[in-house]
């Protein structure tokens, strides 16, 4: 597929809503953790359990608690996001178009603009490609616009550089389309 055949058909479509509704999907900020861990919260970047106002009684709850699917404070786990991601298929199964809003990656994964690594950068897109694989593998068939967010890039909350553009919308347009 390329951009003019996905031009013509977006304009399609909404040449289309002028004559019929569209069922549209908007799917925000999934922010998967893939190294979630069910039975610990110390890979969470949560500010609660280091709150020193909370209780330890509190705090060893949130630690100790096995939680499969999530734990306040945490990127929701794979599994969540393909819980979620199947709820929504399964209550909506007759979507025209979907729209999945970035950020697709967990917090602390995209590397900051100090301190950037190429290990960084790869685990990123690693935890991109994951992630919007799966939002695929649940939605086949439907059309999907995707949009990055700022978790999503070479260095978090900026463009990539010069020496990364390619490589980085190279993917970006391989996962798209």
């Amino acid at each position: 597929m390329n951009f003019k055949s996905v031009s013509v058909a977006l304009l399609g479509l909404a040449e289309t809503s002028r004559v019929m509704s569209l069922k549209i999907g908007v799917i925000s900020d999934l922010h998967t953790k893939m190294d979630y861990d069910p039975t610990s919260s110390s890979n969470c970047r949560s500010s609660n359990l280091y709150d020193p106002n909370i209780s330890p009684i509190l705090k060893e709850t949130y630690a100790e608690t096995y939680a499969m699917l999530g734990r306040y404070g945490c990127d929701p786990s794979f599994e969540m996001n393909q819980w979620m991601l199947q709820h929504f298929r399964d209550t909506h199964s007759d979507l025209d178009l979907m729209l999945v809003i970035g950020d697709y990656v967990a917090h602390d994964v995209d590397p900051p603009r100090e301190g950037w690594t190429l290990k960084g950068y790869s685990k990123m897109l690693e935890n991109l490609n994951t992630t919007l694989g799966l939002v695929k593998d649940y939605f086949p068939h439907i059309p999907l616009i995707n949009v990055i967010g700022n978790n999503d890039s070479q260095m978090h909350d900026q463009a990539p550089n010069e020496d990364f553009k390619a490589h980085y919308f190279s993917n970006l347009w391989y996962l798209w389309f």
